[in-house]
């Protein structure tokens, strides 16, 4: 994982700043996490994603690590714009459900002569996080949660319902 690779395979093949975003965003996998992108044309889709001693691997099979930036791409190349959200794992527990506490990352990704991305601000997360897409109802926030945004801006919901 040295210079900005992410140890995932030939990156001589993808668009520029595949592997930057595969970084920053598995940089925040302390253990485990699932990846979910979002785009017009695919709707979600779930990746699982865990960390290993050298790199990360992606989905239930060896092949998935290797599919994943793959995968990414063309749903890039057909819509041009997408959404990802990390949720990754602390080693904290919420005392209310006896669950791990996640922290959730959201990132504006879009194709323009390469990859670029943007990760949401933490507030700006949780706020979109408690509407039905589908309706606009509010929804009840989720429990044991930190919503995480750029420069170490957190939004603490799981606390500030104490």
């Amino acid at each position: 994982m040295e210079n900005g690779s992410s140890g995932l395979g030939d990156e001589s093949s993808e668009p520029r700043g595949v592997q930057q975003l595969l970084v920053e965003v598995c940089g925040h996998v302390r253990s485990r996490g699932v990846i979910t992108l979002y785009s017009e044309a695919y709707g979600p889709a779930s990746w699982n994603v865990k960390k290993t001693p050298l790199s990360w691997s992606f989905g239930t099979r060896a092949e998935h690590t290797k599919l994943f930036p793959i995968r990414l791409v063309s749903i890039l190349e057909q819509d041009k714009v997408m959404a990802m959200v990390l949720r990754s794992f602390t080693d904290q527990y919420d005392p209310e459900t006896g669950g791990k506490v996640k922290e959730i990352r959201g990132y504006r990704i879009w194709l323009d002569d390469g990859v670029h991305f943007e990760q949401i601000g933490a507030e700006e997360l949780a706020i979109m996080s408690r509407k039905d897409s589908f309706t606009g109802n509010d929804l009840d926030p989720e429990p044991a949660v930190i919503y995480c945004g750029p420069d170490d801006d957190r939004y603490d919901g799981w606390l500030r319902r104490r």
